[in-house]
């Protein structure tokens, strides 16, 4: 009961900071990247083969392309840690997948 009333709480300021965030305001958005960096990082270390690099590469993609869209933050459509979660898993995949098709042609 106490961690299905803290996951609600960690989606409603979720929710407010995206919204924050989306009109533009960098402090949000900070306080947002600082929340969710640490599941980035491990999420894309884990499928990447414990790179440090690509994975730190990755959150800086993640996190710069959630700013440069924040426009398309719609709290009333999904939460945003779905929406991270969509955003980091392409760009993991696009990582991956660039990655293989680079060792295939050298």
């Amino acid at each position: 009961m106490a961690l299905q009333i803290s996951n609600d709480l960690s989606a409603v300021e979720d929710s407010y900071l995206a919204t924050q965030g989306k009109a533009g305001d960098e402090a949000a958005f900070r306080q947002l990247f600082d929340k969710h960096h640490g599941w980035v990082y491990n999420k894309a270390y884990r499928m990447l083969g414990n790179c440090c690099q690509n994975s730190e590469d990755i959150v800086a993609d993640v996190f710069v392309y959630i700013w440069e869209k924040r426009d398309k933050l719609d709290p009333e459509r999904g939460d945003f840690k779905a929406w991270l979660h969509t955003v980091t898993q392409r760009f993991i995949e696009a990582r991956t997948s660039r990655d293989a098709q680079t060792a295939y042609t050298t």
